[in-house]
């Protein structure tokens, strides 16, 4: 039996994942979705390319209905496969425009400034608390702030220019002169706006050991739901005796 990976149908969706211009994160993930697929029918003998439409529906199914996956992850499943055979194999079928998924859009809770605060100045090192600082400013998430650089700060026009943000696009955001000033007092003058590159992955690092109790419903990209996550007044003296220095 052929390996999933090794069959010409996966190098074909392989070929077109790589020739457009995702990042790197969606093309892993594009060819994993695409992977399970074929492992999920491979024990009946049946490879990527002979797979049927009722066969592909039925696996939609199976993740939503007895793996009970969100429909966000469900989506996720949809996308690459229907790339394979709707983009790859030339298969239009009726199933890319007739499975929908229900989606729940749960309103997002906001911090008021005094619980903003309260989170905030349980970080005693100042170029830390500048780093998550602009996160809330901006609503930036963690791994976009620390690989900001001088030149991405526009203060003529106030605005963040962001290079590489989800989805490798790039955006513009406005900042205040304050934070401007704050920030300028904290750069180090290297080549990123506040740590090395090596600095700042034992940054990371040290944010989710301090916070790791805190942050054990999130992820490390999503750090800023530390700021839209419901916040527990009971927690604060948790936070008490956190340092990043």
């Amino acid at each position: 039996m052929v390996k999933i990976k090794q069959s010409k149908t996966y190098a074909l969706f392989y070929a077109h994942v790589h020739s457009k211009a995702h990042s790197p994160r969606s093309r892993e993930a594009y060819l994993r979705w695409v992977e399970r697929l074929g492992e999920f029918y491979q024990r009946d003998g049946t490879g990527l390319r002979r797979i049927s439409e009722r066969q592909v529906l039925d696996y939609l199914i199976y993740l939503r209905d007895d793996q009970q996956l969100a429909a966000a992850t469900v989506n996720q499943a949809l996308v690459p496969i229907r790339i394979l055979y709707r983009d790859v194999l030339g298969r239009d079928w009726k199933l890319w425009r007739e499975f929908h998924l229900q989606r729940r859009e749960p309103l997002p809770t906001v911090l008021t400034r005094r619980e903003v605060g309260q989170v905030l100045a349980c970080v005693h090192e100042g170029r830390f608390k500048a780093v998550l600082s602009l996160v809330y400013h901006c609503g930036l998430r963690l791994s976009e702030t620390l690989k900001l650089k001088p030149t991405d700060i526009d203060s003529g026009r106030g605005v963040v220019r962001v290079s590489h943000g989800k989805g490798d696009k790039a955006r513009e955001v406005p900042i205040c002169p304050q934070m401007i000033a704050r920030l300028r007092r904290f750069w180090n003058g290297s080549s990123f706006l506040f740590l090395t590159e090596i600095a700042r992955d034992l940054f990371i690092y040290a944010v989710f050991l301090c916070f790791g109790s805190f942050l054990c419903v999130t992820t490390l990209t999503s750090f800023r739901l530390i700021f839209s996550g419901a916040f527990n007044p009971s927690a604060a003296s948790n936070f008490c005796c956190i340092s990043l220095a």
